[in-house]
């Protein structure tokens, strides 16, 4: 399947930040269940030296020594693309834009919800996602707010 067209170079990193935070979220398991099956590991202790490759708790040490580095990279990638998208949010100055753009591309809720939940009619979502995916990046949308005040 091919993912959707849109102008907007900033949608895919706001898409991105759950999935790496999945990804984090699995790998920490893994080397939790890791840590626990070497908790419960039996060794069987003899006097003959063994050679040859890591076996039994020194294989699991290994790995998950190994898994633990996989982990900090992954970390800090996440960091540094969430650093990204904390910018980018936080360049949006429109409080009803920014809750639009994290329901809709970084949470990815339903349409039809974002319209129920920000109290707007199709017309309004469909101009607003509109300006949001035809736009360069977040900082270039125009948002147009339902209430402006007036300077006297």
């Amino acid at each position: 399947m091919e993912g959707r067209k849109v102008k907007n170079r900033d949608i895919p990193l706001l898409g991105r930040v759950m999935c790496r935070m999945a990804d984090i979220c699995k790998a920490e398991e893994d080397s939790e269940w890791l840590t626990d099956r070497m908790h419960h590991i039996t060794r069987q202790i003899t006097g003959m030296p063994r050679g040859g490759a890591a076996a039994g708790f020194d294989s699991l040490i290994a790995e998950l020594g190994e898994k633990n580095e996989r982990l900090k990279a992954r970390i800090s990638m996440y960091l540094q693309e969430l650093k990204q998208v904390e910018k980018i949010l936080n360049g949006i100055g429109s409080p009803t834009m920014r809750t639009f753009v994290v329901m809709m591309y970084v949470d990815n809720v339903p349409h039809a919800t974002v319209q129920r939940e920000l109290n707007m009619t199709r017309y309004t979502f469909e101009k607003a996602k509109a300006a949001v995916e035809n736009a360069e990046c977040m900082a270039k949308v125009v948002w147009r707010e339902r209430f402006e005040v007036v300077e006297e």
